[in-house]
């Protein structure tokens, strides 16, 4: 089960027109504080569902994207550059996006952690992602090694594919204006980053940074701590994995 997309009734005057702003992120990098940080900043509605909340696999949808045209709303998502959904933002107007990446090392411990530590609390959003699925009793019993195995292939190798389209779009899409910035901006300096979106949409406005708890699935922000949750095998493993243009195009160090 996946949420259905839910269009605005009735726009405020004031946002009617003002420009939308979509952010593309890659999972635990920081999705929620950045959405809410923008809403707050800019006074502007919010979505989480112009994409399906799935992933590795999301759709846009097309009436989603009609209402974000509309103005004043901010959106993020993980959507994948497929060619399907880059072809819906392009009829719908969407020619500018920001893609935001992290090192798939740190965001893998931070998907663990939340689906052993948040997973067990789900909450009302939370249900209707596909990738929210109830854990198993049995799965919460592994040792703790096992269930980063599994995370390593079902969310790690996905991320790295993901992060390589985007690249690659980046790059070589002309028709797709698309700002790339990183976690580690972000965690450096979280008001200039805010600034940096801003300025890439032609915006200007007080940064007004939201709270850093659980309701905005902040839990640590470290991008190199993840070496503390692996096994030794298992950091060479996803050393390996990380393809060599990603590491040296974002400076991810083994």
């Amino acid at each position: 089960m996946v949420a259905a997309p839910y269009c605005r009734e009735a726009i405020a005057e004031h946002l009617l027109g003002k420009p939308s702003i979509f952010v593309i992120t890659l999972p635990k990098s920081g999705t929620v504080y950045i959405l809410n940080s923008l809403r707050q900043t800019l006074g502007y509605d919010q979505t989480s569902v112009l994409v399906t909340p799935t992933f590795p696999k999301n759709i846009v949808w097309r009436a989603m994207a009609d209402d974000f045209m509309s103005g004043g709303m901010v959106s993020l998502s993980h959507m994948q550059p497929d060619a399907e959904n880059l072809r819906i933002l392009k009829e719908a107007g969407i020619r500018k996006c920001v893609v935001h990446v992290r090192d798939p090392r740190a965001a893998l411990a931070s998907w663990f952690h939340f689906r052993t530590d948040y997973g067990t609390q789900i909450g009302a959003i939370e249900r209707i992602s596909q990738v929210e699925v109830a854990m198993p009793q049995a799965f919460r019993e592994q040792a703790k090694p096992l269930q980063i195995d599994h995370y390593i292939e079902t969310f790690y190798r996905p991320c790295l594919g993901w992060l390589e389209q985007w690249v690659d779009v980046a790059a070589n899409d002309r028709d797709l204006d698309v700002l790339l910035l990183t976690h580690d901006e972000l965690a450096r300096d979280e008001a200039g980053y805010m600034k940096k979106i801003l300025g890439f949409y032609g915006l200007d406005a007080p940064v007004s940074l939201a709270g850093k708890a659980q309701s905005t699935h902040y839990r640590r922000g470290d991008n190199v701590a993840w070496r503390e949750d692996l096994t030794p095998a298992q950091v060479d493993l996803v050393n390996r994995l990380l393809p060599n243009s990603l590491a040296d195009r974002f400076g991810w160090e083994p």
